[in-house]
């Protein structure tokens, strides 16, 4: 296989795999960039793939990024609101002697 393109096929899966660690990591970040990029597609004539590459609309549904999927972020009570309940620590468990 030929040098440069081996690491043009290695450039390539490495620049999928940090866009997916940061559309992983950073959701709100990746949608703002997505979003920038789209919008300067759009300025510069490229209205489809300007539409193409906007961000769908967020909201507390499974695509919010809390990764719980359960569709209950939004409407969820604070933390404050729940009664404080204190750490009780417990000492560790001895093993038992055998009897010699």
């Amino acid at each position: 296989m030929n040098e440069l393109l081996q690491w043009g096929l290695v450039s390539l899966v490495l620049a999928w795999s940090l866009l997916q660690l940061v559309r992983k990591l950073l959701p709100g970040t990746s949608r703002a960039w997505q979003g920038l990029l789209a919008d300067t597609a759009t300025r510069r004539g490229w209205a489809r793939f300007g539409r193409w590459l906007q961000p769908a609309g967020g909201g507390a549904g499974c695509d919010s990024g809390c990764g719980s999927g359960c569709d209950s972020c939004g409407d969820s009570g604070s933390p404050s609101d729940a009664p404080a309940t204190p750490v009780q620590w417990r000492p560790a468990a001895r093993p038992e002697k055998t009897g010699r």
